[in-house]
């Protein structure tokens, strides 16, 4: 069955837009179970006036009820390489980090606060080849004296700190040991079947779950619409408008750091031939009060 390639940002975009599907990816990726989801996308655009452009960039934000209290959940999907893609993640983390949502407390008051995020990161290209396809990183709470593993959380640290899912889609391959695989083996891209890269084929089974169903059905749906390949389409363009954009700024920043170089090893240079001739002329001093004092 052709579907719609769900790594793109307006194809991931609309198939998270089903509440039911949003939260069942977001259970079977974090292993728990999660009471209300409540939707909070953000679309990021920068533009260049002088080149007319715009870059497209969609990260999906939720806020989720969990058996450990509510939790903001931010997806970031990734086609290319991550390079200086870091950067911007950790922009994107900061402002995640400055969101508030209303909470209600314990005494029964709703309050503005801070929710403990999770991140999710789903890669196109490998990031690390030693790693496995999908893996978490958990924070522990360890006591530095006796290296006793402490069950317990607290509030502040949960707030400050957090725990990533990463997924890198190309390690995965004709496997699903558990519901992860059968979830995460929809975004394969070694099924393409177009140029572009817009139309994965992938196989309907009666055996899968409802959840997976359901994905595949939303994506066919979408890969039949026009204006979403035209939409698509666009986000090529962009993406490699910004990599361009991104090889230039490489390159001047590589240049002004030449630059800089050239400009510290001048004054290093400088620097020296002063301490050099100030070492010259005193001693050229010494010597002639050395003369002056001989001849007295």
């Amino acid at each position: 069955m052709l579907i719609a390639n769900p790594i793109y940002d307006v194809i991931f975009k609309r198939l998270m837009e089903n509440l039911d599907i949003a939260k069942g990816i977001l259970e079977r990726i974090l292993g728990t179970p999660i009471a209300k989801l409540d939707f909070a996308s953000q679309e990021f655009t920068t533009t260049k006036e002088e080149e007319r452009l715009s870059y497209y960039r969609l990260d999906f934000t939720a806020r989720i009820d969990t058996p450990d209290g509510y939790r903001l959940v931010m997806i970031e999907m990734q086609k290319g390489r991550i390079g200086a893609d870091v950067e911007r993640f950790r922009g994107y983390l900061a402002e995640e980090y400055k969101r508030k949502c209303e909470v209600r407390e314990e005494d029964g008051e709703v309050r503005q606060r801070g929710l403990p995020l999770i991140t999710i990161y789903f890669f196109g290209l490998p990031i690390d080849e030693r790693l496995p396809g999908a893996f978490k990183i958990n924070r522990q709470y360890v006591d530095l004296i006796t290296g006793e593993a402490l069950p317990w959380r607290c509030d502040a640290m949960e707030r400050l700190t957090h725990d990533a899912y990463v997924v890198q889609i190309a390690r995965f391959r004709e496997q699903q040991r558990n519901e992860v695989e059968e979830l995460l083996d929809i975004f394969r891209q070694d099924r393409i079947v177009d140029p572009e890269g817009h139309m994965l084929n992938v196989e309907t089974d009666s055996r899968q779950s409802d959840l997976v169903k359901d994905i595949i059905r939303t994506l066919g749906h979408l890969v039949a619409d026009p204006a979403v390949q035209r939409k698509m389409a666009i986000e090529d363009e962009m993406y490699l408008a910004f990599e361009d954009r991104l090889i230039e700024r490489t390159r001047e920043l590589k240049h002004a750091k030449l630059e800089a170089d050239r400009g510290r090893e001048e004054a290093i240079r400088e620097r020296e031939e002063a301490k050099a001739e100030i070492a010259r002329l005193k001693r050229l001093l010494e010597q002639q009060q050395d003369s002056s004092g001989g001849t007295g």
